[in-house]
């Protein structure tokens, strides 16, 4: 069995295949302050409810964005007995041409993602992530040929309610209607209706510059903006998960 690991800012993702069949994924908070020992209880106790042993497990790839995680997951494994991870990064094979300098700021989950879609979507493809961040990954030809980043919807909200407090908790729902006739139904509006233009409008302006291409969606929130958006796209959940599985039958 191969176990793929996704760290975000806001969530680990986790992905156990068996061949090319993705049996289950579940997620954990991401938790800088954990230690290595509780993260290795957490991934047992999660492999033990979806009854799978982590002693089955034959391969890990990782793609990790938060530096100060990146010992403690590895010493997490080693805990349980795995060693050897692939960790994707510049260097490692991925049948893509990278025109990103450099190319260490390039987030190795968008290199997996970026994978995937061309692997599984066309030679021509727009990722959105919509995350902690909202990233536009864009592949034509075999290259990446670059991106585009802006705040989630998450963040853009915690942001607006630092700077004005007063404003209502909303949920993170679609709004009835874009005119809102109450407080919290125009914050929706705004948050929400209005990520999906900003996803549209930076499609519609990134095919300008690279060519007509394919959008697939991913990330926590894709579900959410995604019917409101107005692009046609595939929304494929587990997309970064795919890309490790992809990336370490590359690199093994």
């Amino acid at each position: 069995m191969f176990l793929a690991v996704d760290v975000g800012n806001s969530r680990i993702h986790l992905g156990v295949f068996e061949g090319d069949k993705l049996l289950n994924h579940f997620a954990l908070a991401t938790d800088p302050q954990r230690t290595p020992d509780e993260y290795a209880e957490l991934l047992d106790l999660c492999l033990k409810r979806r009854g799978i042993t982590h002693g089955k497990l034959t391969g890990v790839a990782i793609a990790n964005v938060v530096t100060p995680l990146q010992t403690t997951l590895l010493d997490a494994l080693v805990i349980l007995g795995i060693s050897s991870p692939l960790l994707v990064g510049p260097g490692i094979k991925t049948r893509l041409k990278i025109r990103f300098e450099p190319a260490t700021e390039l987030g190795a989950d968008r290199i997996a993602n970026a994978v995937a879609a061309s692997r599984l979507v066309g030679p021509a493809v727009i990722v959105v992530d919509l995350g902690t961040a909202t990233t536009f990954d864009c592949v034509r030809d075999g290259e990446y040929v670059g991106g585009v980043a802006a705040p989630g919807v998450a963040s853009s909200f915690a942001g607006l309610t630092q700077k004005a407090p007063r404003l209502a908790r909303i949920d993170f729902a679609a709004p009835e209607r874009i005119v809102a006739r109450h407080g919290t139904g125009a914050l929706q509006s705004g948050l929400m209706a209005g990520h999906a233009a900003m996803c549209d409008g930076l499609i519609l302006r990134i095919r300008e510059e690279i060519g007509d291409a394919a959008v697939v969606l991913t990330g926590d929130h894709a579900e959410l903006i995604g019917p409101l958006m107005r692009t046609e796209h595939q929304h494929q959940p587990v997309l970064t998960l795919l890309g490790l599985k992809i990336l370490y039958e590359m690199n093994r």
